[in-house]
Order: structure tokens, then sequence, then C-alpha cells
């Protein structure tokens, strides 16, 4: 007991903080002597090193330029395929445009047709109504010479 009283209060902080760092480096190698039993590595080779940084980042640039050449090659297939699509699309209305053409024509040799029937039924009607037109004049004049009229009454 005459020991702690010599000792001022600075020296039994600095007493009990050297006794608590004591501990903790026990405990410490407490652990590590458990790990070792464990076969689990320490933790320092558990951290990453800058050479284990340096090695994990070559890796991702590889992985990532192996993603980009597949994404161009998918993206050129992509391409591809749009292309043939968009040729496609244009045979097919290439196609469509001669069917439409064709209709086309089809009528229009049809109404050709039937303008032509109706130019010759109008030309006979025509020749038609001039036969009757000079029919009605010789009737007309055959009337008159024979003293009658044509028309109506006069009383009328």
């Amino acid at each position: 007991m005459m020991l702690l009283a010599e000792f001022s209060p600075p020296m039994d902080i600095a007493a009990w903080m050297g006794c608590l760092a004591f501990g903790v480096h026990l405990w410490n190698q407490v652990h590590k002597a458990l790990d070792r039993n464990k076969e689990q590595p320490a933790p320092a080779q558990t951290y990453a090193t800058k050479a284990d940084l340096v090695r994990v980042e070559s890796e991702l640039k590889t992985g990532l330029k192996d993603a980009e050449s597949q994404l161009r090659v998918g993206l050129k297939d992509v391409e591809h395929d749009l292309r043939g699509l968009k040729d496609q699309i244009v045979n097919n209305g290439e196609v469509r445009r001669k069917s439409i053409e064709g209709k086309v024509e089809t009528v229009k040799d049809e109404l050709h047709d039937k303008f032509t029937i109706l130019s010759v039924e109008i030309a006979e009607i025509k020749t038609s109504q001039a036969d009757q037109s000079t029919h009605i004049q010789n009737l007309t004049a055959e009337l008159k010479l024979r003293g009658l009229t044509a028309g109506p009454p006069k009383g009328h």
C-alpha cells in the first residue's frame, strides 16, 4: 500500500494505461494463436495490397474490353439484320407497287374499252339523230308539197 500512496495521480493514470495496453497486446496475441489453429489467414494477409489492386484493375480492364468487343460484334449483327429488314421492306414495297400498278393498268384498260364502246354508241346515236333529222326534213318538205303544214292547227 505504501507504494500506491507514493504515486501521484498522473502516475496512477499512466500505470493503468500501461496495464490496459499490456492487456490489449495479450488479447491480440491470443487471437493470433487461435487464428493459426483455425488455419485462417492473419488479418494483414486479408487486406488488399497495391499489387492486388493493380491485378484486379487489369482484369477488370480486360473484361471491359472483351465486353465492349462483344457489344460491337452484337451491334454489327443488329445493323446487318436491320439492313436486311430494310431491304426486305423495300422489296415488299416494290412488289406491292408493281401489284398496284398492274391493277391500275387493268382498270385503265377496262375504262378505255368502255370509253371506246361509249364513243361508238354516241357516234351511232349522232348518226341516228342525223338520219332522223334528215327524215323529218324530208317529211316536212313532202307535206309542204302536198299543201299540208306541219304543226298544230291554227285555231288553237
